[in-house]
């Protein structure tokens, strides 16, 4: 991935966490949507890691994603076990 990309990224998820969405609430003037525009954030200073700790954060991010992905496609598949194991007891078969 190029720097940019990467940079976007981790701000983006920067922006996304809890205590960054409570910090703009406040100046949001309550609405329950926070919507933050260029000016709104050129006075904010960010501390951006460098880029190697950047690739490592994007490289891991996507490893847990895979790994989500991964549980929810063998959660499914357990379940569709399941039903067809409480079909087949319902049905007499075992």
């Amino acid at each position: 991935e190029k720097p940019n990309e990467l940079a976007f990224s981790f701000l983006r998820q920067l922006l996304a966490q809890p205590y960054v969405k409570n910090f703009y609430r406040r100046f949001a003037g309550g609405g329950v949507q926070i919507n933050l525009g260029k000016r709104d954030l050129l006075g904010v200073t960010l501390i951006m890691p460098p880029f190697k700790l950047q690739k490592l954060y994007e490289e891991r991010k996507n490893g847990i994603e895979n790994q989500k992905a991964q549980i929810r496609k063998a959660s499914a598949e357990l379940d569709q076990l399941f039903a067809s194991l409480q079909h087949r007891a319902f049905r007499g078969e075992l």
